[in-house]
Formats: structure tokens, C-alpha cells, sequence
């Protein structure tokens, strides 16, 4: 009689050792691409210059589209198409800075990677404008967490993340699964983009996994080794999380970043800007990382604790701790749930798009890492919602194995009903900054009739009310926010602020009083905080 111990071990090796297809393990060879599990697979192998042109061959005719996805990322900005320019220019100029840092190899494959567009040096220089996004913008918000020892399932480190970049999916169909086999070096597998040399998400032949988070630190020099060429040289060169450090430690940083690192036996998060490195190690087994620094080294740095107080990353990183943290055994259904959860601290559902939650519409990939079994598996569009594609990752080969299950949810009428709601308020968004404001009213209106529970889209059908100066209409409307947004989040600070507004405008002073209180009470935005003070002092 087996043992409830020895049965769910056996359990797990057979799960995880079945192959997804036709029964027998898929190979790459030196050189080549396909298409699986709604992914496309590259396997890049030689020298840096061969690497680089192999990269370009592949994936030139994907390359516009890259350009184009990169180009929405970027904030809108009045002034028109002269406007982008010259910030796109200045961009450009500053991603120079970190260039001398980069070692010659690989700058070697970037050149390569651009030698197949029209204009070699200006391609490249784009190529490194991609690298160093991260550094000059670190506004990516991610939520990851691991858990080892007693704490895993599986013993070894279990370790997964979201790769959230603000940009609604726009990357969704160019998600790729890169491995390596570079002279000299360890073997990796990387998740990330075509035109990406860097490392986002990734494993080594010797399991050692690394996922980059943005933070944001007073020391920041906006010049050093871009983050994303810091990960690869970690899955490179390291064996272990000490030699991690050791090579976060030893760089020239130019800003800050988190990194959540596991070994075949242990996690750890490396926290770091241009001056100082923490390594936080496990508690109880398991770590949360966010995208604010946890160390007690930064306890002093206003800057990371502006960012946890009017960000999103605090509320992700307690949600997160609910789900991973209170959990006795962490296996890969539970992280899997973890990544797709989109509720609230206070147990209310999140709306589809609120970046508050875990899982939004930012999602350009997810990945769970089993680290002592050297597997990954990598989420299929849409965002995190399809089946996660399992790899094995080895010295010369990255091969299949069993993936994990899509998310049924996703299928269902609520859902696409939340899905439609929230399209549709993606465009009252556009229309109400810069375009036709009935238009953004009537779309506002018919995204609140598919989801009459999305308190985004009250919010904004408030807002527009208010510049309309309909106060009652304004005042429904933030009232509707007001029930159905969760507690802490900064859509429930702004309907507080914004409907105190409303009824200061109505003559109601003692109930606008009691909004704008609401709002400070709850310190999560910064927009709603200066609208209640100015509200209070008026009203005194």
C-alpha cells in the first residue's frame, strides 16, 4: 500500500513526464522554427553573429509587426505625429547610454539581428531602443512568487510569474519560446518576442531560472547594463542563485529591478539599483514579488514607497500572499490559479482590465518553472487564459512534455461579456482624451450594459458627466463605482473623489465632506488625494 506521500509523488512524475504529443518527445534541431501549442519555438545556435542572423531570417517577415505593437506601447501624447517623433528620438538618444556597457558580443548579435532590415544602423539602433525599455521606463508591472522546500509540491523550487508590459495584448500573437545553445555558454530557454536578444523569463540547462520585475528606486542613473542583458548573463554563465548575485553585484547597473531567481534547491529575489543590491531569501518557503522593493535596505528610498502606496503593485503583491503565501503545499495547479486570479484583497471580482488584479489584459506572457525537473511551461494566447505549453529544457535539446489545462472560464458567456465591456471601454478611454465626447459617453454606456458591474466604465461615464456638468448624472454614476469597485483599489479612491466632487457642485457639502474623506482613507491615488484636499479646504 502506497503512502499518501510516495502516491502523490508518483502522481506528479507521471504527469509531468507524459509528452503532449503523439506519445513520444518533439526534438529541435541546430537551427529551426515551428509552430506548437499556439506558440512559435525557435532553437538559435553558434556564435553571436550567427545566432543574431539566424534570429533575423526567422522572423523578418514579423518584424513590422513587432515595430507596430512597440509604437501603441508607447503613452499617447498631444501635439500630433511631430510630438512622437521627437520623444521617440530622445528615446532613441538616451538607449545609447547603456550601449558601452553592453559587452561585444552582444552588441555583435544585435548588429546581426538588424543586418536583414533596409537600414542596417538605423535598425540596430532600434533593435537596442527595445533592450533598454525597461531601464528608462520601468513601468512594466509583474506578479510572480515561488515556493520550495516543504512548501513545493514537487520539493524542488516551483516558481511562476506574469509578464505584464501595459500594451492589451498586443504582443499576444509574436509570443515565442527561444532556446539557446551559444559556444561557451550554458544552454537557456528564453520567453519573449522576435527582436528580443534580452531576457525577460527564462531557464538554463542547470535550472536556474530568472524573471525580471520594474521597480522604481531614488538611485537611478539611467545608464549601466540594461536589465534585460543582465538576466542573460545570469542564465549564461550562473549554476546557482550565490553565482546570480554574484553577477547583479559585480555589473554596472544603471536602475533599479527585481529579480526572482531559483535554483535546483532554493529561491531568492535579488532587489537592486545603481547603488545597492538585497538579496531577500524564502519565508516559510515561499516568496511574492511585485514590482516595489521588499528589503529593508531600501526602507529609507521614498520613491519605492511612493510607488507601493499610489501604484498597483501593493495590492498585487497581498493578493498574491492570500493565495501562494497561506498555502501549506504550493503545486502547479495552485500557481496556475494564482496567475489567472483577478480578485480583490476584500473578495470582490476585479474588472476585466483592472491592472489591480493579478491577471489583466497587460499579460504578454506567463510561465511556471519546475527548476529540478528543468521544466517550463509557457502560457498560449489569449494573454494567460490558453493552455501552458510544457518544455523540458537540457544541454542540447528543449523538448516536450504535458501541458496545463487553458482556463475554462475564459469560454464562458460571463466572461466574454466582461471581455466585450472592456474593448469597448479601451475605446471610450481613447475617445475621452482626445476624441468626440458624446462618443465616449454613448460607448461608456453600452460598456456598462455588458458588464453592468464594470466600475471602470462608471467611472469614466462620472467623469464625462462631470465636464458635462451633469452633476446627478455624475453622482449615479460614481455611486455605482463605489458598489461594485473592491476595497484598496485606486478605481473605488477615484469614484470616492469624484462623486465628493459631484456633490460639492450639487450644494451637498456634509456628503461631499464624507466622499473626500473616503477617498484619502483609503491613500492609493494620487489623483483622487489631490481632488479631496482641494474639495475639503473649499468646503471648510
Amino acid at each position: 500500500m502506497l503512502n499518501r506521500r510516495t502516491a502523490l509523488t508518483l502522481f506528479f512524475f507521471l504527469f509531468f513526464t507524459t509528452n503532449a504529443f503523439a506519445g513520444e518527445s518533439a526534438k529541435f534541431g541546430a537551427c529551426s522554427i515551428t509552430e506548437a501549442g499556439g506558440l512559435t519555438v525557435a532553437t538559435l545556435s553558434g556564435n553571436a553573429k550567427e545566432i543574431g542572423s539566424q534570429h533575423a531570417a526567422m522572423f523578418a517577415e514579423k518584424m513590422p509587426g513587432v515595430r507596430a505593437a512597440f509604437a501603441n506601447f508607447m503613452p499617447d501624447l498631444p501635439g500630433g505625429p511631430i510630438v512622437r517623433w521627437l520623444v521617440d528620438q530622445a528615446a532613441m538618444f538616451q538607449s545609447r547610454f547603456y550601449e558601452k556597457f553592453l559587452t561585444p558580443e552582444e552588441v555583435e548579435e544585435m548588429q546581426a539581428l538588424a543586418g536583414m532590415t533596409p537600414e542596417h544602423e538605423d535598425g540596430y539602433h532600434e533593435v537596442l531602443l527595445f533592450h533598454v525599455l525597461q531601464d528608462i521606463g520601468q513601468k512594466y508591472s509583474c506578479t510572480g512568487a515561488a515556493a520550495a522546500g516543504k512548501s513545493s509540491a514537487f520539493g524542488g523550487p516551483l516558481a511562476g510569474r506574469n509578464f505584464d508590459m501595459d500594451n492589451r495584448g498586443l504582443l499576444d500573437r509574436f509570443r515565442t519560446v527561444f532556446f539557446y545553445k551559444m559556444k561557451g555558454r550554458y544552454s537557456f530557454a528564453s520567453v519573449s518576442w522576435p527582436g528580443m536578444v534580452g531576457v525577460v523569463s527564462g531557464m538554463n540547462e542547470r535550472g536556474v531560472c530568472v524573471m525580471i520585475f520594474s521597480a522604481k528606486s531614488k538611485n537611478t542613473s539611467f545608464s549601466g547594463v540594461p536589465v534585460v542583458f543582465l538576466a542573460r548573463r545570469i542564465l549564461e554563465n550562473a549554476a546557482n542563485i550565490a553565482e546570480a548575485a554574484e553577477i547583479v553585484e559585480g555589473a554596472d547597473r544603471g536602475g533599479p529591478g527585481i529579480f526572482l531567481v531559483a535554483d535546483e534547491k532554493r529561491i531568492s529575489v535579488i532587489e537592486f539599483d545603481a547603488e545597492r543590491v538585497a538579496v531577500r531569501s524564502m519565508d516559510n518557503g515561499k516568496v511574492i514579488v511585485s514590482n516595489h522593493f521588499v528589503s529593508p535596505l531600501f526602507s529609507d528610498d521614498r520613491k519605492n514607497a511612493r510607488h507601493e502606496q499610489y501604484s498597483d503593485s501593493g495590492l498585487r503583491y497581498r493578493r498574491m500572499d492570500q493565495i501562494i503565501g497561506n498555502a501549506k503545499v504550493v503545486g502547479p495547479r495552485l500557481m496556475l490559479h494564482a496567475l489567472r486570479d483577478n480578485w480583490g484583497t476584500d473578495g470582490k471580482v476585479l474588472a476585466f482590465g483592472d491592472p489591480s488584479a493579478i491577471s489583466n489584459v497587460k499579460c504578454a506572457h506567463s510561465v511556471i518553472f519546475d527548476t529540478r525537473g528543468r521544466r517550463m511551461y509557457v502560457s498560449a494566447p489569449p494573454y494567460n487564459s490558453g493552455a501552458f505549453a510544457g518544455f523540458r529544457v537540457t544541454k542540447n535539446s528543449l523538448s516536450y512534455v504535458k501541458p496545463l489545462p487553458a482556463d475554462k472560464w475564459f469560454d464562458t458567456r460571463d466572461a466574454k461579456n466582461t471581455r466585450v465591456s472592456d474593448l469597448i471601454q479601451e475605446r471610450v478611454e481613447q475617445e475621452g482624451l482626445t476624441g468626440d465626447m458624446a462618443l465616449a459617453k454613448m460607448l461608456a454606456a453600452e460598456a456598462l450594459s455588458f458588464d453592468p458591474e464594470n466600475y471602470l466604465a462608471a467611472n469614466n461615464l462620472g467623469n464625462i458627466c462631470l465636464k458635462e456638468d451633469d452633476n446627478a448624472g455624475a453622482e449615479l454614476f460614481f455611486s455605482t463605482s463605489v458598489k461594485f469597485a473592491p476595497d484598496g483599489t485606486q478605481a473605488l479612491a477615484e469614484a470616492y473623489s469624484g462623486r465628493g466632487f459631484a456633490r460639492e457642485r450639487l450644494g451637498k457639502n456634509d456628503n461631499a465632506r464624507e466622499d473626500y474623506i473616503s477617498a484619502l482613507s483609503l491613500g492609493c491615488s494620487e489623483k483622487a488625494d489631490s481632488i479631496a484636499w482641494h474639495g475639503i479646504d473649499r468646503i471648510k
